[in-house]
């Protein structure tokens, strides 16, 4: 499957190989610009995983409901696309997301999400209603898709496609990521083509 797309136009080749079972994605495949009703029953978790999220979710909060995720990458992101320029957001951003978001829903608590889970206990230690769950990578994934609230996204095609998950269930969920996504420290679009208008993008 490869990705061919402007700001007109958006289209998926598919050209068949030797392999009849298996499927190779070229691209970062989050053109969805709109979302479909029709979609929701295509994109659904595993029920056994989306029950272990809801499970640990309310966990985390028993007597909460309006709940919001924070996705933090770094790893890659501390190099990528840049060294110079990298996508890895400052603390900040994060953290100003979280006020916010309170000062619109002053009852939200926050479940953190992250590859760098110390790096969030020193950051986030002072912060009220926040939890930090540190699981496997699909277990983040699906805790992300089954938070009602919405969430705080790094410029993560992994966040972005629970995120994609989640409003499709959950269309009022409020979805915060940065503008020029992974271009954000050079006010320029990376990838070209990626913003979606389910997002809500914040320059700062």
């Amino acid at each position: 499957m490869q990705e061919s797309f402007n700001s007109q136009k958006h289209q998926l080749f598919h050209y068949k190989g030797i392999f009849s079972r298996h499927i190779f994605f070229d691209g970062f495949h989050q053109a969805g610009r709109s979302l479909s009703s029709d979609l929701a029953d295509f994109f659904q978790i595993n029920e056994r995983l989306a029950r272990k999220a809801r499970n640990l979710i309310k966990s985390a909060f028993p007597d909460k409901e309006n709940i919001f995720f924070i996705h933090v990458r770094r790893g890659d992101y501390l190099t990528w696309p840049s060294v110079d320029f990298p996508a890895v957001l400052p603390a900040e951003f994060y953290l100003h997301q979280i006020e916010r978001i309170r000062g619109e829903n002053p009852g939200a608590s926050f479940i953190v999400l992250s590859d760098d889970c110390e790096y969030c206990r020193n950051i986030f230690v002072q912060v009220k209603d926040l939890k930090i769950i540190d699981s496997d990578q699909m277990t983040d994934f699906a805790i992300m898709s089954q938070c009602i609230g919405g969430g705080i996204i790094s410029a993560s095609t992994f966040s972005w496609w629970a995120s994609y998950i989640l409003k499709l269930n959950n269309p009022n969920a409020v979805i915060i990521a940065p503008k020029y996504w992974a271009g954000h420290q050079v006010k320029k679009w990376i990838p070209k083509f990626i913003e979606s208008d389910w997002i809500e993008y914040v320059e700062f």
